[in-house]
C-alpha cells in the first residue's frame, strides 16, 4: 500500500489495503493454501475390540502388534457433495462381498471372520485431489500405499489384515 509497505497476509473474507485513506494498491500476492480439512473418515470393526471411534485423514484405524484382526469397516466422504465413495472387502470363507456406499458395513459383524482385503473406489474428488490407502497384513506389515480401485490386503493366502490407513 502507498506509504505503508507490504501488509501481514490477510484470509478468506479479510480486507487487503486500506479503506479512508486515499492510499492507493500498489502491488497485490495471492496465494492459496490447501488446508487439511478432515474430508476422509473410517472406523474399524476390530477381533475383541468392536467397532472403534470413527478414524480421519490418514489416522490408523484397526490394531498393530496385537494379533487381532480387521472383521469390519465403514467410510465416509466428508465435505465433498460431488464425491461417491464405494468399497469391499474380501472375507475369510466368503470371498468378495457386494460393493458398499459411504457409511455401509462392509465385512462381517459377529460371525469372527477375519478381512483379508480391500477395495476402494473415489469419484467426483475436486481436481488435484487422489484417493489412498494401505493395510497392514498379518506376517507382513504395512504395504505399500494403493490408489482408487487397486485391491490392499492379499487373497488366498488367508492372512487378516490388522489395521488400516486412508487419505485423500
Amino acid at each position: 500500500v502507498q506509504s505503508i509497505g507490504w501488509q501481514d497476509w490477510k484470509n478468506s473474507g479479510e480486507t487487503a489495503g486500506t479503506t479512508g485513506k486515499n492510499y492507493r494498491i500498489e502491488a497485490i500476492q495471492i496465494r492459496v493454501v490447501k488446508a487439511n480439512p478432515e474430508i476422509i473418515e473410517y472406523s474399524a470393526h476390530v477381533q475383541s475390540i468392536g467397532w472403534q471411534d470413527w478414524t480421519v485423514n490418514g489416522a490408523i484405524a484397526g490394531t498393530e502388534g496385537k494379533a487381532l484382526r480387521l472383521e469390519a469397516m465403514k467410510i465416509n466422504l466428508l465435505g465433498m457433495p460431488n464425491a461417491t465413495i464405494k468399497y469391499r472387502v474380501h472375507v475369510q470363507s466368503i470371498g468378495w462381498q457386494d460393493w458398499k456406499n459411504s457409511g455401509e458395513v462392509a465385512g462381517t459383524v459377529g460371525k469372527n471372520l477375519r478381512m483379508e482385503a480391500i477395495q476402494i473406489e473415489a469419484s467426483g474428488l475436486p481436481y488435484g485431489y487422489e484417493l489412498q490407502y494401505r493395510v497392514h497384513v498379518q506376517n507382513e506389515g504395512w504395504q505399500q500405499w494403493k490408489k482408487s480401485g487397486e485391491i490392499a490386503g492379499t487373497e488366498g493366502k488367508k492372512l487378516r489384515e490388522e489395521a488400516i490407513q486412508i487419505r485423500i
